[in-house]
This record gives C-alpha cells, structure tokens and sequence, in this order.
C-alpha cells in the first residue's frame, strides 16, 4: 500500500510529466501554429490604418469565410479589417491584440456566432496557441484561467497533436492559410469550383439547432458584454449582427430581441438584416456557416451600405 509521500511524489512526477509533454514536445502546427500566421497578417493591415476611421469585423470563421471587407471598404468608402480567425478563440483575447489600433468613431461589427445555454470562461482555444507559441503573458494570469489554460489538454489533443507534427513534417499543406486571404483579412478562392468538392458534404449536413436557451440570460454573454463595456468607454460603436447560416434553420423567436437588446442596453447597436442572414443550402460551401465565395461577396454587399450609414452617422438602425 502507497504511503501518503509516495502517492505526493507520484502526483507530482504526473504533473510534471504532463507539463513536458504538452508544453515542450507536442505541438499542433497546422490548426493552432496557423493562428500566430493569421494574427500577424491581420494586424499588419489593422495597424496601417490605426489613424483612420475604419470598420472591423470579428467573429468565428463564419466572419472570415463569408464575410468580404475587401468589398465593404469600396462600398462604405472606409477601410475595413476581417480580424475574424475562428469560433474556439474567445473575443476579448483577441480584441485585447486590437485594443490598440482602434480610434474614436470606428465602427466594430460582431456578427457572433450563435450559441448554446451555459456561460462561456475567459479562456478559449488561444490556451492552446499561449501554451505553444507565445507564452508573454502568461504569468499574469488568473489561478482560475491559469488551470483552464495549462490543463486544458487531452488525450485526443495528444494523439491529433502527434498526427499533426507528422504531416507537417511531411511537408502536408492546409486547404486554408494566409496565403487565401485578401490583404484585408477574408477567406477567397473558396468559389463555385472548389465549392464542387463539397457539395455532397453540404447535401448531407444537419441543419444547426439553434437553442432559445443561449438567448435568455446576460450571463450567457459575458465576453460580449465586456467588449460593449469597453468600445463604449473608447468612443468605438458596435454593431451587433447574425451569422451567416443556412435557411433550413430556426431562428426561436426570443434571439433577435434579446440580442437588440443586450447591444441597446450597453449603449451600443443591433442590425438585423432582411434575410435574417439565412440563405440556401447550395449557398454555402464546406459547412452551413461558410457562404462560397459568389455569395460572401453578395452578403457583404448586403450588408455594406448599412454599417456605413452607421459609421457615418454613428446612430443604430432602426427595428
């Protein structure tokens, strides 16, 4: 039988073999290491236009894939930076890169992805990318974001991790890199051609439930909150807004107004567009959040004219 000091000293050789693994050996190069790409690129052209008045999208990779700034920018006649990478990475971390390139009256639109009942922690999947590529900052942390961040990995992170550093050094490429995105920060070339490959795929896709559980309480959103809290001491406008989704889904009747009135109530705006954001199946192109190119080009012309007239005037659209 294990005495009390054996069972301490085995606890602490688990943890520190725990540590050297996922902190010094394993890495996942292709869906973590790429997110250190995707900021750099997208900070590179937010910087460049920290002194202008600007709009800025951020969201999940729905604000990547069907979302085109590069069109927005023409219509609105103002710069415009897609800093959206993907859902797992939490919003305020990653505005917490940005913060510093805003300027009074820049207009900041959120089209957050729609969520589940259950209040969403500070640390998202950028514990991963902290963890492996950039560990500045990481002795600040709160105990309780400390465990998210350092125990937050698996067995399955372990064996995908392993997978990943051998294709890597296989020389395997991502379908999706940098080297796919406009200057200013949007997924292209996903077109009618490449959206081919995925069309079975997309026949057979589960229409997204969408729960009117996430949609009730304030607390659900709190990293919104934070940045609605935040733009508003720095003179910067919000403009809440749906995700891009396919028509076949049931938008519950409490979301809009709960979300006009989360945004309204932290001095900030809401726009919904006509369409609601929903579109046909054959519209999307490897999953029900991702418009194909042709129409991440309409939807942006969609919506242009809109978050310009807000720029512009700085008031919230009407109901």
């Amino acid at each position: 039988m294990l005495t009390l000091r054996q069972l301490l000293i085995a606890s602490a050789a688990s943890v520190v073999a725990y540590l050297l693994v996922f902190v010094f050996i394993v890495y996942k190069p292709m869906t973590v290491g790429i997110y250190g790409d995707y900021l750099n690129l997208k900070i590179r052209y937010l910087a460049a236009h920290a002194d202008d008045q600007k709009i800025v999208i951020l969201a999940g990779s729905n604000g990547r894939f069907s979302h085109r700034c590069e069109v927005i920018e023409k219509i609105a006649k103002l710069p415009c930076a897609n800093m959206s990478i993907a859902g797992g990475l939490s919003l305020p971390w990653q505005l917490s890169l940005y913060k510093q390139y805003f300027r009074r009256g820049d207009l900041l639109y959120l089209p957050v992805e729609y969520r589940a009942h259950g209040n969403y922690h500070s640390v998202g999947e950028e514990a991963y990318y902290r963890v492996e590529y950039e560990r500045s900052g990481l002795a600040d942390l709160s105990p309780s974001d400390a465990l998210h961040t350092f125990f937050g990995f698996d067995i399955r992170f372990l064996v995908s991790a392993v997978g990943e550093m051998a294709l890597w050094h296989a020389g395997v490429q991502r379908r999706f890199s940098v080297d796919t995105l406009t200057p200013q920060g949007d997924e292209q070339g996903h077109g009618e051609t490449r959206a081919g490959a995925y069309k079975g795929l997309i026949a057979q896709l589960t229409v997204p439930e969408i729960s009117e559980a996430g949609f009730v309480s304030e607390s659900d959103w709190t990293d919104v909150v934070e940045i609605l809290d935040w733009a508003r001491t720095a003179g910067v406008r919000v403009v809440g807004g749906l995700p891009t989704v396919v028509d076949e889904a049931s938008i519950p009747t409490n979301v809009i107004p709960f979300l006009r009135h989360l945004y309204s109530s932290h001095g900030q705006c809401f726009l919904a567009l006509p369409n609601r954001s929903r579109y046909p199946r054959s519209y999307f192109y490897d999953s029900l959040y991702h418009l194909s190119e042709t129409h991440q080009v309409a939807h942006s012309e969609l919506l242009a004219p809109y978050l310009a007239e807000i720029a512009k005037t700085g008031r919230c659209p009407a109901p």
